[in-house]
C-alpha cells in the first residue's frame, strides 16, 4: 500500500512539472503553427484518474508518459474530448507517421502535435544558433524537430490516406481541423554562457546550466548535496524532499563518471542553503 501511495505522488510530481513546464513559443519563422498554451490554475486540483495510474505503472518511457498526462490535462477541460490519441496512418502496411491528439473542443476541432524535451546550448555546435540545441546526449537536434514537424507531421493531415481514416474511424475531413503545437523544453546554458535572449527561444524555459565532466569534477561543491534524477523523473520541479536520496559531492561523482563512460549525460539537483539547482553534466 505504502508503495502504491508512493507510486501515485511521484506520478503526480511528473505531472506538474510537465504542465507548469515553460513553452517554448517558438515564433512563427520557425514553426508557423500557434502554440496551445497548457497551464494549470494555482488553486486547480491536479488529480489523475485510475485508468492513467494503471497505464502509467505499465510506462516507463518518459514521453509515453507526458502524453498520458496531457491526455489527462486535455480531458479534463471544459467542452474538450479526446477523439483520438496516437493515431497512426498506415498505407500498404507503411507507417506514414502518427497524430498525437485529435480532439474536439466547443465546436472546433483540433490537431495537436505534442513535444517534451531537453536541450543543451553548445555554442559553435552548428552553423547558426538554432543549430546549437540539442538532447543531452547530442543526438536530439531542435531544428531537426522543426524540419520534421514543419514537413512531415503538420502536413501528414492533408494526405490521401489520412482522409480515408478521418472519414472511417471519426466521420470527418482534413479541412475540419485546426492545427496546433504543444511544445514545452528545459532548456539548459554552459554554466559560462551569459543568459542572452535566443533566436526563438522563450527565455522562461531556460532553467538550468550544463557542465563538461571535467568541468564539474573541478568545480567547488563540497559543501552542497546532489541528487541523481532518473529519466522518468526529469519533469519533476525541485524540491527538497523527495523520494531519492541526496548524497555528498564524492558520492555523486562516482555515479557522474560511471554514466560518462557510457557516453550517457547525467540530469542532477544541487541543493544549496538558498535553493535548489538543475543541471546537467555531460560527456
Amino acid at each position: 500500500m505504502q508503495k502504491s501511495q508512493a507510486f501515485k505522488h511521484q506520478i503526480w510530481e511528473q505531472c506538474i512539472g510537465f504542465l507548469k513546464t515553460p513553452d517554448v513559443l517558438l515564433n512563427k519563422q520557425l514553426l508557423p503553427y500557434p502554440n496551445l498554451e497548457v497551464k494549470i490554475n494555482p488553486a486547480e486540483n491536479v488529480q489523475l484518474s485510475y485508468e492513467t495510474i494503471q497505464e502509467l505503472q505499465k510506462q516507463q518511457y518518459l514521453g509515453k508518459r507526458v502524453e498520458l498526462f496531457f491526455k489527462e490535462w486535455l480531458e479534463k477541460q471544459q467542452e474538450s474530448k479526446c477523439l483520438a490519441f496516437s493515431l497512426q496512418i498506415i498505407k500498404d502496411k507503411l507507417t506514414l507517421g502518427e497524430f498525437d491528439f485529435l480532439w474536439k473542443k466547443g465546436n472546433h476541432y483540433l490537431h495537436t502535435e505534442l513535444v517534451y524535451k531537453q536541450y543543451i546550448f553548445i555554442r559553435n555546435l552548428g552553423e547558426n544558433e538554432l543549430e546549437n540545441w540539442v538532447g543531452p546526449n547530442k543526438k536530439d537536434f531542435l531544428h531537426w524537430k522543426l524540419k520534421k514537424l514543419k514537413e512531415r507531421q503538420f502536413p501528414l493531415l492533408y494526405q490521401a490516406s489520412t482522409e480515408k481514416i478521418l472519414k472511417e474511424k471519426l466521420n470527418l475531413k482534413s479541412t475540419d481541423f485546426q492545427q496546433n503545437i504543444c511544445f514545452k523544453a528545459q532548456m539548459f546554458i554552459h554554466f559560462k554562457e551569459e543568459q542572452n535572449q535566443f533566436i526563438g527561444i522563450n527565455s522562461d524555459a531556460i532553467l538550468g546550466r550544463w557542465y563538461y565532466a571535467h568541468e564539474f569534477k573541478n568545480q567547488l561543491f563540497n559543501a552542497y548535496k546532489f541528487m541523481v534524477l532518473p529519466k522518468q523523473d526529469w519533469p519533476v520541479l525541485p524540491q527538497k524532499e523527495i523520494w531519492l536520496p541526496w548524497e555528498t559531492f564524492d558520492e555523486i561523482l562516482k555515479k557522474v563518471n560511471q554514466s560518462i563512460q557510457q557516453k550517457r549525460s547525467v540530469k542532477l539537483w544541487m541543493k544549496t542553503p538558498a535553493q535548489i539547482f538543475q543541471l546537467f553534466v555531460i560527456w
